[in-house]
């Protein structure tokens, strides 16, 4: 089966929205640094702002991503996996448009206006995980999942990570002011969303036509909440999460532990610059940056590509397997290399962005939304994206104190035992199910539970 173009529309460009907004915040500060200061001028030409402006930033969107996930994953199961995502998406909207409207003052009243509303963007864009995965998987399926169509899905996260930057280096060759550049890095985030919720309305009404029933029934969600209340229930649904959430844990622990290093080895590539906000400053890391987050683009393609031939399963381990290899090598180089050959340090470092993105990025994303019974997919898949956030998380927070006290390859070492401790997650808690099987399998200790609520 073939999912509708709506249906593909909403899922492919709800992802594309999710690290489209998720990475305006961290070009945006850049750009505003100089501009919108809490701290001495050269501070803030060298990036600098006070502390719990750039730990608030980041820290209120994972809460709200956790908090997203969890409410609208359950959303998604009892009011209709099209309908939440309306709503989730609304969420996110009117949050970009007032955090690029808003802010007013000095700049601290600037930076917590900018931080509340990422608060709220946070939700909204938590939201789309388990909703765009498991409706692309479903559409695409008759009657079962299609995990090809969810990964497809998830490709457009990467294409969205990169467009900030290309906005901003399409602004350094405008007459654009610095405060209305920052605004519309924050503001423009709110097209994807609006397309998504353009089409998530052009979906139902044409439901409607089908069926002449409201999208919305209130007995359909009391009898779907019973449902749900009663599938949660289940010992092997939560034996699964073990395998969805911990695997997704120790990935984003990975994924986000990269970023303390990160912004050392790009800056040891040269091009150094006495003011991060100047135009020659934001060419040039939005170029490395683009280099970088483009490793992700191969890394996806060739997951997807592998799909028909490999399981999940395997793909993940092998995933883990590339990962762990890739931190072995950069803990051993990095200081050697850092020093004497910075830009074979910087292919190392696309190199492990690529191992990243191939794999467990892309099955911790799809394998929720074909291991779980159709009526808590939804809800399971949010635990699951949920526990990511959380590895995402500790990554940022606990990696940080390491670093402090011992030192990067430290890091980096510690990152290649997660991954190993991923390959044994997941292949101990992780099903070798293969598309539809893995429908029928799950269904059958809920089936009973349907027909009687029905």
């Amino acid at each position: 089966k073939k999912a509708s173009v709506l249906s593909t529309i909403i899922t492919t460009v709800g992802n594309f929205g999710v690290q489209m907004n998720y990475q305006a915040i961290s070009v945006a500060l850049i750009v505003m640094s100089v501009s919108v200061c809490t701290k001495d001028k050269d501070d803030c030409k060298d990036g600098e702002q006070e502390t719990w402006v750039l730990s608030s930033a980041t820290a209120v969107v994972f809460a709200g991503s956790i908090a997203g996930q969890l409410c609208m994953g359950y959303a998604g199961d009892v009011m209709g996996r099209t309908n939440a995502m309306g709503l989730t998406q609304f969420i996110a909207i009117i949050s970009a448009l007032f955090s690029a409207v808003l802010p007013m003052g000095d700049a601290t009243q600037k930076y917590m206006t900018i931080i509340i509303c990422r608060f709220f963007l946070g939700i909204g864009l938590g939201g789309v995980y388990p909703l765009a995965a498991t409706k692309a998987a479903e559409d695409a399926s008759s009657g079962g999942t299609n995990p090809a169509a969810s990964a497809k899905s998830f490709f457009w996260q990467t294409p969205g990570s990169l467009a900030p930057w290309i906005l901003a280096l399409i602004f350094t060759a405008s007459d654009l002011s610095t405060n209305m550049r920052w605004r519309l890095l924050l503001g423009l985030g709110v097209i994807p969303g609006t397309i998504v919720l353009i089409c998530v309305m052009l979906e139902n009404e044409q439901r409607y036509e089908r069926t002449h029933k409201p999208s919305l029934d209130i007995n359909d969600i009391y009898r779907k909440e019973s449902i749900v209340a009663e599938a949660i229930e289940h010992k092997d649904v939560w034996l699964k999460l073990i395998g969805t959430g911990g695997s997704w844990f120790i990935f984003d622990v990975c994924y986000y532990g990269v970023g303390l290093f990160g912004g050392e080895i790009l800056d040891s590539m040269g091009g150094e610059s006495d003011d991060i906000s100047s135009d020659h400053s934001i060419v040039q890391l939005s170029w490395k940056q683009l280099v970088a987050l483009s490793m992700g683009i191969p890394g996806v393609i060739l997951t997807i590509s592998l799909m028909p031939y490999m399981t999940l399963k395997n793909l993940q381990i092998a995933g883990f397997f590339l990962t762990a290899i890739g931190f072995v090598v950069m803990a051993v180089c990095f200081f050697p290399l850092k020093k004497h050959f910075p830009d074979v340090l910087f292919a190392m470092y696309c190199f492990l962005l690529f191992a990243l993105q191939f794999g467990p990025n892309v099955t911790t994303y799809v394998i929720p939304s074909t291991v779980y019974p159709k009526e808590v997919r939804s809800t399971m898949n949010g635990l699951s994206a949920a526990s990511g956030k959380l590895g995402a998380v500790a990554g940022a927070y606990i990696f940080g104190a390491v670093v402090d006290v011992t030192s990067l390859p430290t890091v980096m070492t510690l990152c290649a035992c997660l991954s190993v401790v991923g390959m044994v997650i997941t292949y101990y808690f992780i099903e070798e199910l293969e598309d539809d099987e893995s429908e029928e399998g799950m269904n059958a200790s809920t089936s009973k539970l349907i027909d009687e609520k029905t």
